[in-house]
C-alpha cells in the first residue's frame, strides 16, 4: 500500500461526514428502522446518499472498518466507537469561539441506580457546575442493562457509567463503590393491604420471601433475574407484576394494586415500609465506573466528585 495513501486515511475525514454518521448512527442505535431503506427515510436523506456516504466512511481512506451490520440493522462495535468519536469531535466543533459555550455530558446508568440514588444528586450538581464553570450544561443519560452500560463506557459513548459493583476484572475500566449500606424493603400503600397493614408496620413485621407469594407483588425485572430469581410462584388468587423501573413499582403500590420490592432510598414517606427477614438477600451495592487512564471532562469530574463522596458521607452519619 503506497505510503501517501496511508497518510491520507484520517486527514480526509470531514465534519460533514461526521455529522452524517452521528445522525445515521443515532437513528440505528435507537432502533428506528428495520432496513437501511427505512433508516434512510428517517434521516430525511436519500437512500443513495446514505449508501454511498456510509460506504465511503467504511473504505480504507476513512475508517477501514465495517460500521453497520446491514442484515441486523445495528452498529458494529467499531461503529459504536466511531459514533462516540464523532460526538466528541462535534461537541467541540459546535462550541464556536466568542460565544458562551454549552457543554453536553453523556453518562449511562442502570435504571435501578438512576431512580433510587443518582437522580437525587443532579439539582445540586447542575447548580454547582454552572457557578464554578460559568458554562451552560446539557445532560444525556442512557439507560440499559449493567452489561450494556459498561459497553457504552468502554467504547467512549459515555464518560461515566453507574451500576453495580463487580469483582470481575475489566482491563479498560475501573470503578469506585458509592453505597454498600442500602437494603431492599417491601413497601405497601399508605392504608396497607392484607398482612402489610399499618399495625404490622408499627409492630415491626418483617416478611420473608415466602410471604410474598400470598399477596399481589411487584418488582423490577433486574431484581427478578438477579438476587430474587428464586421467588416462589404466587399462590392462587394472587399475581406477580414485573416492570422495568422502581418508579413503576411505586406507581403500582400507590394505586393499591400490589406491594412492591424496592431499595430503601428515596421512598415516599407516606408509604409503609417493611424490612425483609431474609437479610442475606437484601444488601445492595452501587458503583461509579470510568475508563482507566482516560481524563474526564470538567463536567464529568464534577459529577464524579459529588456522587463519589456518597459512601464517605454515609459512614460519617452513622
Amino acid at each position: 500500500m503506497p505510503k501517501n495513501q496511508d497518510s491520507r486515511r484520517w486527514s480526509d475525514i470531514t465534519i460533514a461526514e461526521l455529522i452524517f454518521f452521528e445522525k445515521l448512527g443515532t437513528i440505528i442505535s435507537g432502533g428506528a428502522g428495520d432496513s437501511m431503506l427505512s433508516v434512510a427515510a428517517v434521516t430525511g436523506m436519500s437512500y443513495a446518499h446514505c449508501h454511498n456516504t456510509l460506504g465511503k466512511l467504511e473504505s480504507y481512506e476513512r475508517f477501514g472498518r465495517r460500521l453497520v451490520n446491514r442484515e441486523l440493522i445495528t452498529l458494529t462495535k467499531e461503529g459504536e466507537e466511531v459514533l462516540a468519536y464523532a460526538r466528541r469531535v462535534l461537541d467541540v466543533y459546535r462550541q464556536r469561539p466568542f460565544k458562551t459555550s454549552r457543554v453536553t455530558l453523556r453518562i449511562a446508568a442502570t435504571n435501578r441506580i438512576l431512580t433510587t440514588l443518582l437522580s437525587s444528586f443532579f439539582p445540586v450538581f447542575m447548580e454547582n457546575y454552572r457557578k464554578q464553570s460559568g458554562q451552560e450544561l446539557n445532560i444525556e443519560i442512557l439507560e440499559a442493562s449493567f452489561e450494556k452500560v459498561l459497553e457504552w463506557l468502554e467504547v467512549g459513548e459515555v464518560e461515566l457509567a453507574f451500576g453495580g459493583a463487580s469483582t470481575h476484572k475489566h482491563e479498560r475500566l475501573t470503578h469506585k463503590a458509592l453505597r454498600d449500606d442500602l437494603r431492599m424493603i417491601v413497601v405497601a400503600p399508605p392504608k396497607g393491604v392484607g398482612v402489610f397493614s399499618k399495625r404490622a408496620a408499627k409492630e415491626g413485621f418483617r416478611p420473608s420471601v415466602k410471604d410474598l407469594a400470598s399477596t399481589n407483588f411487584c418488582l423490577i425485572r433486574r431484581d427478578q433475574r438477579g438476587t430474587f430469581k428464586n421467588l416462589p410462584e404466587p399462590s392462587a388468587g394472587f399475581s406477580r407484576i414485573v416492570v422495568d423501573n422502581y418508579s413503576s413499582v411505586l406507581a403500582m403500590v400507590r394505586a393499591e394494586a400490589a406491594v412492591g420490592l424496592v431499595i430503601n432510598y428515596g421512598v415516599p414517606v407516606d408509604l409503609l415500609k417493611f424490612d425483609l427477614a431474609d437479610s442475606s438477600l437484601s444488601a445492595q451495592s452501587f458503583a461509579i465506573w470510568s475508563r482507566t487512564g482516560s481524563p474526564l471532562s470538567v463536567a464529568a469530574q464534577t459529577l464524579y466528585n459529588s456522587v463519589g463522596s456518597t459512601k464517605r458521607r454515609a459512614k460519617a452519619k452513622r
